[in-house]
């Protein structure tokens, strides 16, 4: 009941607050495709390897076990507007905001999901959310 857009924005305001104030440069963090079946998400999978991945330095494979995931996503066809529509809200927002995405997935028996490594970095994000927010992160505050 309490993921609406205003928690939302209150979240972003407390991340970029903390952002500011200990001048940090890169967030990352796992965002996650409901189910294990990576043929379930093989379009947004693919949209996100042609349109959001991290750059070659910045990519690591997940890591489980001491067994790296090789859940790659695999290229198909697909209407982008339909594919950014499928994939996760948060992650949806994580892109608007700057975010990129690993190349390869980790499936998650225990949570029933498939996870993708998140990575935004501070320099990459777009300046209308940093006005949005107040480049000294006094927008929203108290």
């Amino acid at each position: 009941e309490y993921r609406n857009r205003r928690t939302m924005e209150l979240m972003w305001q407390g991340i970029w607050a903390l952002v500011v104030e200990r001048k940090i440069d890169l967030l990352f963090g796992c965002v996650s495709f409901q189910g294990t079946d990576t043929s379930e998400h093989q379009v947004a999978l693919s949209w996100l390897q042609q349109n959001a991945l991290l750059g070659p330095t910045d990519d690591c494979a997940p890591i489980r076990n001491g067994v790296v995931c090789k859940e790659t996503h695999k290229f198909c066809s697909f209407s982008g507007r339909r594919a950014f529509s499928n994939l996760p809200p948060l992650l949806k927002g994580y892109l608007r905001v700057g975010a990129r995405v690993s190349s390869a997935a980790s499936v998650d028996l225990a949570f029933n999901t498939t996870d993708l490594l998140v990575v935004l970095q501070v320099a990459n994000i777009s300046p209308k959310y940093i006005q949005h927010y107040g480049i000294d992160a006094s927008r929203f505050a108290a």
